[in-house]
This record gives C-alpha cells, structure tokens and sequence, in this order.
C-alpha cells in the first residue's frame, strides 16, 4: 500500500525542510500527518484553521480542534499552529442553507498555509501537506494542486521548481477506503479512533450528516468495522 503513497513534487536539495499539514481532525488529514511524520527528513508542525468556532453554525469546529488535539499527542508532535480565518461570507449563507458547501475553501486555506510558511521561512523549504483523496474534486483534486503548485513559483520569489514552497497531497490516489485500509495496515488504528468527521456539534457523531455518511461508507467499503460512536 506504501506504493499508493502520492510522491513530494520536489524532494532532492531541500533546504532544511519543515512540514505544514493543514490538519482538521479528520481521517484524511490525519493520516496525511502521519505520513509527514514518517517521511523522517523534517520537523513537521501542523497547522489548525479555526474558520469561526464563535460562530454558531460553525460550532463543530470545536470538535475538530479537540480531535487536532488528540492527533498531535499521539504523534508526539509539540508545536501545532493556529490561524483564524473565519469564512464569515460562509457562515452568513449558512444561515439560509445549513447544508451548503464552502466554495473555495481549500483553496485560501492552501494559500494561507503558504503565506504563512514563507513569511517566517523564506529561505527554507516548506511542505504544505493535504489531506485529499482520488475522489476529490475542485480545489481539493490532483489536477488543482499541480496548477496550484504552478502558481505557488510565481507567487513567491525564488521558488523556481517550488523549492521553497510546495503543496504535497500523499494519499491523492487513494479513495477514503483506502486510506482506512492504509491506516489499519500500518497499525494507524488510534488515529482513525480519534478523528472526528460530524458537521454537527456534539458528544458523538451524529450518523446522518454527509460527513459521518462519507465516513460510515469508508468503513463499508474498507470491509474493516467501524468504531465510531454515532447517534443515528
């Protein structure tokens, strides 16, 4: 399964390299921390993006940060970044539609993430490491993080060949499945446990939202039993 692990755009001649997973506390993400953790070529610090827990349709997010919280102990990772950005546009539309989708969400939390590593960073090399899987699309699918990659060369100077800065998706050909099957192979079984995929806040997952359908689905398919405590 290790061969399904997506390869770093640049990897030779990095300079001093440091990890940035864009962490939620989600089972994605979580593993794509694990793997930054493994790769054993630089310290890794993720980084947490508090996008409005203070407000009220944003309440769940407290429970991601919880979820960040136990991720990082387990990993025995000290330093983890906080930044708020809290999608206020988002959270406004939300009131009107509960279900709607933040638009272009990844794409400014790349973007931060970037900005942020290379303003401290400038003259180091950073991995901005994602969480997104075969399945995903729009901001979140291969074909964006290459063109964003593309971008990220201009977008700084001196990052010719993204040697500065780069965004690294390692399970981008995989489906959520097997990623789980990924995780349970190589014995990330108290990642999976501690992740938190609900939409919704509360002591457990509430089974019917599209996260905790996506995630009960994973299960299904990965053929492993599902360990998550749901109230629906």
């Amino acid at each position: 399964m290790n061969d399904f692990v997506y390869p770093l755009k640049v990897e030779k001649d990095l300079i001093q390299p440091k990890f940035f997973p864009l962490l939620s506390g989600g089972i994605d993400s979580s593993i794509a921390t694990c793997i930054a953790v493994e790769k054993r070529i630089g310290e890794v610090n993720p980084i947490f993006i508090d996008r409005g827990h203070e407000i009220e349709v944003h309440r769940a997010y407290l429970k991601e940060k919880e979820a960040v919280k136990r991720i990082i102990k387990i990993l025995n990772v000290r330093n983890c970044i906080e930044i708020e950005v809290p999608f206020s546009w988002y959270a406004e539309y939300k009131k009107f539609n509960p279900d709607a989708f933040p638009n272009g969400r990844n794409l400014i939390l790349m973007a931060v993430a970037a900005a942020r590593a290379v303003t401290f960073r400038r003259s180091s090399s950073n991995i901005i490491v994602v969480g997104y899987t075969k399945s995903d699309v729009g901001d979140t699918s291969l074909d964006f993080v290459e063109a964003f990659n593309n971008t990220l060369r201009f977008a700084f100077e001196e990052n010719e060949g993204n040697r500065i800065v780069q965004v690294w998706a390692p399970l981008i050909k995989m489906e959520k499945r097997d990623v789980i099957k990924f995780a349970y192979d190589t014995g990330k079984e108290a990642i999976i446990k501690n992740t938190w995929s609900c939409y919704k806040y509360g002591e457990r997952h509430c089974g019917e939202c599209s996260g905790c359908i996506e995630r009960k689905e994973a299960f299904r398919k990965a053929n492993i039993e599902d360990p998550t405590e749901y109230i629906n």
